[in-house]
């Protein structure tokens, strides 16, 4: 009887204190009535045996008992009601990055599923001068820095599980095993592109022995193959060399990259297909492993997010004339570091955003721990990431932020500011007809299988390529003068987009001090946009954004 006073109480204080809570609501109409579940928890780390007790107190709220280790925790969850008007949160994300790889018909490059339990084989690459560090030690590092606890204490920061396990908010489990060493049957210096004697992949070798080498140890393909279509979902080879930043006696291709192998599907034996191409020395990669002796994660969790289906947005193509970018350096798929942006989350379907759809004021939480975004359409607009819009996040250096705030990762750092982090993305996708011409669509529901092939995002913020113009040779790619990135931010000390050297500060992030105009900005083919955007920082710690027609 005690506890369940005490219980009570609680559940009212929650009650009126509704803004400090992560939401994931229910929409109807565009002045709506949305239930919202609020929940306060205690982090599981996946792979933890739980035992979960429900109680339902009410019609509208539920407590969960969960035991670890003999130790119980409380979970309150409340189901109120508010309404929203000119805006909806989005139910259901209906496509992400993994559906565009499936509708995706110029490469064989499908992306793997950024949802649920997912399975990664990793394979170490033993090289023929560097077979010294073809050791049981490197096997059991590799396997640390890929599926290890971040409370362990090996770590610097995070596994690739742990990671993607927080960024998700527990909607993606990875986990997998590490294989013994695939000798790569070649020395160092014949690791070209092309081979000098004969014309084809450079790992082609290992390609050759891929099923032979899953046989000989005992691994059941179809393990790895959880869509089914006769491929490994993602194979990382981590060969066991130096990579070649800062080496010039290794070859460039030593470096970390996600492809493809273009092989044919073998659904009773699942083949190869998705993998990346990464050296164990990233595991050293930030400035003081010789004193704390942590492995490090950071570029094995980029690179799966490419495999996801994210691209760069760093300018790849850089030179030291223009090394300059659009998104501030400090986020993962641009400098490695940090958590992923708020873009990459929606386009992955982890979360689920609030849409703008007239003049109206929403309050949210940090994205760290809430999930919460606000969309600012561009035109039409349907419930995914693969349109044109503004996307605002309440960014703040904790979380997954807070070690590269703190510390310096290959020159660059955290934004150690708080506030509302606005970018403007042009995701629309592209196909193309069976005469190769090409369009751009405003949404993705506008594609017809049967009569176009594939579909792939238009866009990039690599200033020499984009897949529009590789395929349509209309010279359409991102500049500084023409804009046409796919993720670029808005700058709030200028109220324009961003496009400079140096890394995001506290300065491009808005708070009750900034206004954002979006009339002044130079968005895509012109686009127009006009909306005054207000930005409130309330007692509670949340952010309140208005926006009203001009």
């Amino acid at each position: 009887m005690k506890r369940r006073s005490i219980l009570l109480i609680l559940l009212l204080c929650m009650l009126a204190l509704p803004g400090c809570y992560g939401l994931e609501e229910i929409f109807a109409s565009s002045t709506r009535t949305t239930k919202i579940k609020t929940t306060t928890n205690k982090e599981v780390t996946p792979g933890v045996t739980t035992q979960v007790i429900t109680h339902n107190y009410s019609n509208t709220t539920t407590i969960m008992t969960t035991t670890e280790n003999n130790i119980t925790t409380t979970a309150v969850e409340i189901t109120t009601s508010i309404e929203l008007t000119n805006a909806y949160k989005i139910e259901n994300v209906n496509y992400t990055y993994y559906n565009l790889g499936n509708d995706n018909e110029f490469f064989t490059w499908k992306y793997i599923n950024s949802i649920g339990n997912q399975k990664v084989l990793v394979i170490p690459v033993e090289i023929g001068e560097y077979a010294q560090v073809a050791t049981d030690e490197t096997l059991e590092m590799i396997d640390e820095v890929m599926f290890g606890d971040p409370n362990d204490n090996k770590l610097y920061w995070e596994s690739l599980s742990s990671f993607y396990y927080k960024s998700s908010y527990g909607k993606l489990s990875i986990s997998g095993e590490v294989t013994n060493y695939m000798d790569y049957g070649y020395t160092l210096d014949t690791f070209k592109t092309p081979m000098e004697d004969e014309d084809r992949d450079p790992l082609q070798a290992l390609f050759d022995k891929f099923d032979l080498f899953l046989a000989s140890e005992g691994i059941d393909s179809n393990d790895y193959d959880s869509d089914n279509d006769g491929y490994v979902d993602m194979v990382f080879f981590i060969y066991c060399c130096e990579h070649s930043k800062g080496n010039n006696d290794i070859d460039e291709n030593y470096w970390a990259y996600c492809t493809s192998a273009d092989f044919e599907p073998n659904f009773s034996t699942p083949t190869l297909n998705n993998y990346i191409w990464a050296s164990y020395d990233f595991m050293f990669d930030y400035f003081n492993y010789d004193i704390m002796k942590k492995l490090d994660a950071h570029t094995y969790i980029h690179e799966y997010g490419h495999a996801m289906g994210l691209d760069d947005y760093y300018n790849s193509s850089s030179d030291n004339d223009d090394d300059n970018d659009a998104v501030g350096s400090n986020i993962m798929m641009a400098s490695n570091i940090c958590d992923h942006d708020a873009y990459s989350k929606f386009s992955l379907g982890w979360i689920n955003p609030y849409v703008v759809t007239g003049d109206t004021s929403l309050t949210i939480n940090p994205i760290t721990t809430s999930g919460d975004a606000i969309v600012l359409p561009i035109g039409d607009f349907e419930d995914n990431a693969f349109a044109q819009y503004i996307i605002f996040e309440y960014y703040t250096p904790n979380g997954l932020n807070e070690k590269d705030v703190n510390t310096i990762y290959n020159g660059v750092r955290g934004n150690n500011g708080s506030g509302i982090r606005a970018f403007y993305v042009d995701s629309r996708v592209f196909y193309s007809d069976n005469n190769e011409n090409t369009t751009i669509l405003d949404l993705v529901s506008e594609y017809d299988s049967t009569k176009y092939s594939g579909l792939q995002v238009a866009f990039s913020n690599n200033h020499n390529y984009s897949l529009l113009n590789e395929f349509s040779g209309t010279g359409i790619r991102p500049t500084e003068d023409d804009g046409l990135f796919l993720i670029q931010l808005i700058d709030a000390s200028s109220n324009e987009l961003y496009y400079d050297y140096d890394e995001a500060t506290s300065s491009q992030l808005f708070t009750t001090l900034n206004t954002l105009d979006t009339s002044r900005l130079n968005l895509h083919l012109a686009a127009k946009l006009n909306y005054l955007v207000t930005f409130k920082l309330n007692l509670d710690g949340t952010y309140t954004i208005t926006f009203k027609k001009k």
